[in-house]
Formats: structure tokens, C-alpha cells, sequence
């Protein structure tokens, strides 16, 4: 633990949700019982000894002066540890950092069962699972781009998140670094493996912390591109719809360009595209919502970990209603071929409120669910979902996992619907966050 930090000041010590940073790490580790010594690598010896007198684990080592650079390595660091005090970490070393202060004494617990658990492993360090479009310089890593396959299809990405190292002495020794040569890799929740780096990681971080004790009035959810990747199923009757004047057929990812805004616009938008007149649409788009309840939800899917998130706001009581663009006529084949026709408390489509981007839909949904904007979040993955909640003054997620074509500055996001909980307790907590 540095006293300086370079883009935030003194951010270890500097107070988070009430306390100093380096006591949320500080104080899982100490309720963690296999843990029988905590060694404090630090220059600041004596700020951090008021903060730590009533943790008896804690053995606060001054950093030597020939190790004071700020962007030494770890290991390097770890390396001088072991050598220098072999009776408190001449066996296992949990490695950790006072900046991931959202780890849970139960989940390092689970890391060190887990590693004992598997002689064949040396070490283990945590990872983020990721499931994304990951590029090398210009190479795909994980997937083809001329063949875009739904996310949750893509071969995972393990991130190393650096919120958890278990190691030991005879390892550090033999190879010079914290992970040996046949670490076992542990997954660590987003939420819990959150990182403070820079200001925005540090508000990131303070949204979950004071969201653990937070609950939303409720939550309002666009549908496609949020809680479902329906685009399979809208593309195929899109092509069939317009086949007859020599467009398509669409693939999945030439549909990103013509959604967000129903059913009309998105003809129109393809039309438009094709060369063809955009007016007189109407028979044309009552053919396409035919063949698409025709075939709802033959390939459509929630996405990863939705069925869960709605599972726990259920569990919880907490009112869920969904806010869609989608005319009513293909939302309601949809949900219940998903059995979701009575997952929610109220579902509003441009048959019956003005759509967003205007704030009506989103009002009326408080309005009708009895809750107050204060306590209410948005989950969305457009500019329409976004300018919507900040008309009508609510928090909004972008769930960056969807169908937006770019990124939404400035917006809080998830980059999957596991991340989704944390962060909506958090905001419906604290309000919008500000730039």
C-alpha cells in the first residue's frame, strides 16, 4: 500500500462510503480465519498505525528505501517480502490489494479451499470471465467478424483482475513471481473484483459499496437488446417481409443500423437503405410483425444471467416492468413463448403510451407501478432508452452488451447482466451519478 497515488491522491487512505479504502481490505482479511498474519507493505507506516490498532493480524512493514519507486512491480516487491520476513509468510500467501475493497471474506475463503482442493495447481490468481468480441491489434481473438455470433456463444475470456493471488513462499522463490508455473484460475464476480484505478473506477466502486445496503423502487427494463438478443428472429422476418423487392435477406448484424425505434421505423430505415420509398409502409410493416409472431422466439434468448437477475428482483419484491419500442402485437408472442407473459409487473409498448425517447412510457410505468422516480432505474441498451430516463430524471444502465452501435458516454454500463444487481440497488441509493 503506497501513501501516493497518481490519479487519484491518496487514494488508500483516502476515505471511501465512510472509511479509509485501505480498512475495506484490511478488515475482510482479518475475518478471514485461515489468515493468521496480515503484512502491510507500505511507505506510510505511520498514517496507517492510528488506522490499524484494533486489527491484531496486521504487521505493517516499512517498505525498504531501494524499493520506493511508485511503479515498482509486485513481484518484485513480494520477492524482498519473502526473503525478509520468512515467519510470517514463509507458507501460503493470499496477495491482495487495498484497491479492490469489494472482496468479501467469503469469497477469499472459497479461493483458499479451492486451491487446497487442487494439489495439481502451484498458485491462483482471479480472473473476470468475459464474454465479448476481443481483438489482438486487428485480429479477432475469440470470434469470426463476417460471422457474428450471439455473445453469450463466444468462447469466454478469462481476465486476470488482480483482486486475488494465492501463492507461496517455495513459489515465489523458485520462480521469481507471484503465479506459478500451474496456477488454477478462480473466477471473482465483477462486482467484488472492482479495481480502483482512476476517478471513474473509484465511483464505479462507490455505486456497488453503497448499493449492498440499497433497494430499488423499481426497475424498468427495455426488452430487446437488454433482457433479450431477438435479433435472429426479427432479421429473418424482416427479409422475408421485403424479399419481394429485391432486399435482403439480412443477417444479424446487418440489423444494427435499422432497430431502436419499433417496428415502422425499423421498415422504413431498411427501405430507406435498399433505395426504396420510405412512404405508404403500412401493409408492408403488418407483414413483417405477422411473420415475425409467426415464429417468435424460435431463436431468440435471454441474455447471460438475466434469468437470474429476474429470479433475485422477484425473490426480493421488487416491482419490474418492461418499457419497449416493440409493438405490442411481437412483444407479447415473445414473452410467452419465453414464459415470461407474467414474469413482470406491467409491460408498456407504443400501443399504449408514447414511445421513448420521449418520457411518457417510462412515467407512466412509475406512475402505474406506484413508485417514485428517486428510487426507480433504467436498464437499457440505446440513446433512446438513455434520453428517455434522463428526461424523465431517473438512473439509467446502459447494458453495453447490446444492440448500440456506439458507446454511450458518460452512462454507468454493464458489460452483462451479472453485473446488473450491485449496480442497481446502488443507484436507486444514490441517484444519478453525476459526470
Amino acid at each position: 500500500m503506497k501513501a501516493a497515488s497518481e490519479r487519484v491522491p491518496n487514494k488508500n487512505l483516502r476515505p471511501f462510503c465512510g472509511r479509509p479504502l485501505v480498512r475495506w481490505m484490511l478488515e475482510a482479511v482479518e475475518a478471514v480465519p485461515e489468515i493468521g498474519a496480515i503484512v502491510v507493505n507500505t511507505d506510510a507506516v505511520e498514517l496507517l498505525r492510528p488506522l490499524v490498532a484494533d486489527l491484531p493480524k496486521v504487521v505493517l512493514r516499512p517498505r525498504p528505501a531501494d524499493l520506493l519507486d511508485p511503479r515498482l512491480d509486485a513481484n518484485t516487491l513480494l520477492r524482498r517480502d519473502v526473503e525478509d520476513l520468512p515467519e510470517q509468510l514463509g507458507g501460503r500467501i493470499v496477495m491482495l490489494h487495498a484497491t479492490s475493497p469489494l472482496l468479501r471474506p467469503a469469497t477469499i475463503r472459497e479461493a483458499i479451499a479451492a486451491l487446497q482442493g487442487s494439489p495439481a495447481h502451484d498458485s491462483l490468481f482471479g480472473v473476470t470471465r468475459r464474454q465479448a468480441r476481443f481483438f489482438l491489434g486487428a485480429e479477432p481473438v475469440n470470434h469470426d467478424p463476417t460471422e457474428l455470433r450471439p455473445t453469450q456463444d463466444l468462447e469466454p475470456v478469462d481476465e486476470e483482475n488482480s483482486a486475488l493471488y494465492l501463492t507461496s513462499a517455495e513459489v515465489v522463490r523458485t520462480t521469481g513471481r507471484r503465479i506459478g508455473r500451474t496456477p488454477l484460475r478462480f473466477e471473482v464476480t465483477p462486482s467484488e473484483a472492482v479495481d480502483i484505478d482512476g476517478p471513474e473506477d473509484w465511483r464505479h466502486a462507490e455505486l456497488i459499496a453503497r448499493g449492498r445496503t440499497g433497494s430499488p423502487a423499481a426497475v424498468l427494463f427495455d426488452l430487446d437488446g437488454t433482457l433479450i438478443d431477438s435479433l435472429p428472429d426479427v432479421a429473418r422476418a424482416l427479409s422475408e417481409a421485403v424479399a419481394f423487392l429485391g432486399l435482403g435477406p439480412y443477417r444479424t448484424a446487418d440489423m444494427q443500423p435499422f432497430i431502436g425505434r419499433g417496428s415502422t421505423v425499423m421498415v422504413q430505415r431498411a427501405l430507406k437503405a435498399g433505395g426504396q420509398p420510405t412512404d405508404n409502409v403500412t401493409d408492408l410493416v403488418e407483414d413483417f410483425i405477422a411473420r415475425y409472431r409467426a415464429a417468435a422466439g424460435r431463436d431468440t434468448k435471454p441474455f447471460p444471467g438475466v434469468e437470474a437477475l429476474l429470479d433475485e428482483l422477484t425473490e426480493r419484491g421488487v416491482p419490474m416492468a418492461i418499457c419497449t419500442n416493440k409493438p405490442w402485437a411481437t412483444t407479447e408472442p415473445t414473452l410467452a413463448v419465453l414464459g415470461w407473459s407474467d414474469r413482470f409487473d406491467l409491460i408498456l409498448c407504443p400501443d399504449h403510451v408514447e414511445p421513448k425517447p420521449s418520457p411518457r412510457m417510462l412515467l407512466t410505468a412509475l406512475e402505474r407501478l406506484k413508485a417514485p422516480r428517486s428510487g426507480a432505474v433504467l436498464v437499457g441498451d440505446t440513446r433512446n432508452d438513455s434520453f428517455a430516463a434522463a428526461a424523465a430524471g431517473i438512473p439509467f444502465v446502459w447494458a453495453e452488451y447490446g444492440y448500440a452501435t456506439s458507446p454511450l458516454v458518460g452512462e454507468v454500463s454493464v458489460a452483462s447482466a451479472e453485473e446488473l444487481s450491485p449496480l442497481l440497488d446502488a443507484l436507486a441509493a444514490w441517484g444519478r451519478p453525476g459526470p
